[in-house]
């Protein structure tokens, strides 16, 4: 009887002290390991189509907008208003741009109330520099409505600030009115108006003497009627991301444009105060190659870009939103752009 008991104990002591062997460790580590390394993948492409998914639907948003201000204006938003013979002398200021235009239409009539810019002229509103010795003389309100935050001008796949405080100023130094990053940077945007395919530079396409062969331009006020391809073959709107690796393309503002006599936006460097307040902050063209990487610099400040793998979202005419791949041809692309080609199009 006293064996018995002494087995039946020595059994159990057995059993609770048995434990995992190294090797059996780590097999189990290594499972793991493979496991998370096969679902990894998977968990960052489910989110990143999520957040494609959400960027499409802001493009839609965005497109129908514009055609809820044409129902009521009867044309569409200019891409910027240039005003000629203002207070202060000089055509390089600040100008409204599409977005402030099409606030009241995107349940945003509060800040277009506010901002006021059929009365107030963002330039007077960007006082700076030479005209009153100072930098920045933005009013606390004013700032508070330039620095307005609004999703649905932002891509969630876009890792920059909301802010534009990682470019350089707003406006024109050598002239009278910019405002500098570090005090007053202006709310970004990731979606930019297309003003065509054609590759204008002259200072007559910028102050609205001619018209780029797009939809939104320097003054444009564009009825359907005039998009004689068809609003579901021309590109409104596209994506622009803030930086890819090194490279900064620097996104667009949903104010306007910080200087529309110069043609860059970046292109020569952060440092340089006369390549990144052009009017390139609130539109793009498609004579150059969508860019999701960094091997082809040339002209990237004046291209659509995207953080999205592979390609870019592109808001149609029509309402509808397609996703142009990197690979699109360039001819093809270049079409997408034009609103009265007289050609077939396609969208791969």
């Amino acid at each position: 009887m006293k064996k018995q008991s002494l087995s039946i104990f020595e059994n159990q002591f057995s059993v609770l002290t048995r434990a995992f062997t190294l090797v059996e460790l780590l097999v189990v580590i290594a499972i793991i390991g493979v496991l998370i390394a096969l679902l990894l993948p998977a968990v960052q492409a489910a989110r990143e189509a999520a957040r494609r998914m959400q960027c499409t639907n802001h493009l839609k948003q965005l497109v129908i907008a514009a055609h809820n201000y044409h129902d009521t204006m009867k044309k569409l938003p200019p891409g910027w208003i240039y005003w000629v013979g203002t207070p202060e002398s000089g055509d390089s200021r600040p100008w409204w741009g599409w977005g402030t235009f099409i606030l009241p239409y995107m349940e945003n009539t509060a800040l277009f109330d506010a901002l006021n810019p059929r009365e107030r002229m963002l330039q007077t509103i960007c006082r700076g520099n030479s005209l009153t010795g100072t930098t920045d003389t933005l009013t606390t309100d004013d700032r508070r409505l330039l620095q307005t935050i609004i999703p649905t001008f932002r891509c969630p796949s876009d890792s920059g600030n909301a802010l534009n405080d990682d470019t350089c100023h707003f406006g024109n130094t050598t002239k009278t009115v910019y405002l500098t990053k570090e005090n007053n940077p202006i709310a970004k945007a990731n979606y930019a108006a297309c003003m065509g395919e054609s590759n204008l530079d002259s200072a007559a396409t910028w102050t609205g003497s001619n018209d780029n062969n797009g939809v939104f331009y320097a003054n444009s006020s564009m009825p359907m009627s005039a998009i004689e391809d068809g609003t579901s073959n021309v590109v409104f709107m596209g994506e622009v991301c803030t930086e890819i690796g090194d490279v900064k393309f620097f996104a667009t503002t949903w104010v306007g444009v910080g200087n529309p006599g110069c043609t860059g936006d970046g292109s020569q460097g952060v440092g340089n105060p006369d390549n990144d307040m052009g009017i390139y902050r609130t539109v793009r063209r498609m004579k150059f190659d969508i860019l999701i990487n960094t091997n082809r610099p040339v002209n990237y400040n004046k291209a659509y870009s995207s953080l999205h793998p592979g390609g870019a979202n592109f808001g149609i005419g029509d309402g509808s939103v397609h996703f142009l791949a990197e690979t699109i041809n360039t001819d093809v692309y270049d079409l997408l752009g034009r609103r009265s080609s007289g050609k077939s199009k396609s969208f791969k």
